[in-house]
């Protein structure tokens, strides 16, 4: 059955394909791959950090053991009872922390939104779904620097469900 639970997880699996051999900025110049989330970030255990003179890093997007990720969040969708397709409406928001002082963590984020606009313009499938025909995309206007974020949203065609019998 092809659900919209199962587009997240493939979703996911995808991503992780696409940033495999990539690396990306996270503190003192040292390059990581990429974290790839499901929905939220993770709750993580506050940590004292001698790095940020003592301050507390609370659970949530700025925790540094965050980053550099993305999130692949569900956002809404519609489903179809008359033997069409569903759509299901996905955002992928990422965070990156680059400390350069040349404030170049954007173009990190370029990458990461021409990978995977890249990746969908070659071949709109992921198993049996669809992507639709546009994406969107956005980088932060904030400066945050040494945080830089963005944002891609994508539409895909969920398969119909296969009625029981003819008169259904």
């Amino acid at each position: 059955m092809f659900t919209t639970f199962f587009l997240q997880d493939i979703f996911i699996q995808e991503l992780e394909n696409i940033f495999k051999d990539d690396r990306f900025p996270r503190k003192n110049g040292d390059k990581v791959k990429l974290n790839v989330f499901k929905q939220f970030l993770p709750i993580r255990e506050s940590i004292y950090s001698e790095e940020t003179e003592g301050s507390i890093l609370e659970a949530g997007s700025l925790n540094e053991e965050n980053f550099p990720y993305i999130m692949v969040v569900l956002l809404d969708g519609s489903r179809n009872t008359r033997d069409k397709h569903g759509i299901t409406n996905l955002l992928l928001y990422f965070g990156l922390k680059d400390e350069d002082p040349n404030r170049a963590g954007y173009q990190s984020a370029l990458h990461i939104i021409q990978a995977i606009c890249e990746r969908f313009e070659k071949d709109i499938h992921l198993d049996n779904y669809q992507c639709g025909e546009n994406i969107t995309w956005e980088l932060s206007a904030e400066d945050e620097h040494p945080y830089y974020f963005g944002a891609i949203a994508m539409e895909f065609k969920i398969p119909a469900i296969e009625k029981e019998d003819n008169y259904c």
